[in-house]
């Protein structure tokens, strides 16, 4: 993490004397790890989409015309194809 801080010339002298005297005493640490990336799941495409939800519509799910196609659905679409 990167901080920034605006000072007038004086407090900003004053600072880097805090700093003069405490920098020797410190020690030095690598980087925090980063964090986790979440996986972004495979999105299906236009033909695999329109077959989903042509099965889905066929085995009584309710999918809409439109817009994603929820996980439960696609997950039985995969299973029943397999």
């Amino acid at each position: 993490m990167t901080y920034e801080i605006d000072l007038s010339v004086l407090n900003a002298s004053t600072l880097r004397g805090i700093f003069e005297y405490w920098t020797p005493h410190a020690r030095k640490v690598g980087r925090a790890p980063r964090g986790k990336s979440s996986k972004a799941r495979p999105v299906a495409t236009r033909e695999d989409s329109a077959a989903i939800r042509d099965w889905a519509t066929k085995n009584g799910h309710k999918v809409s015309a439109r817009g994603r196609i929820s996980a439960d659905i696609t997950e039985a679409y995969n299973k029943a194809n397999a």
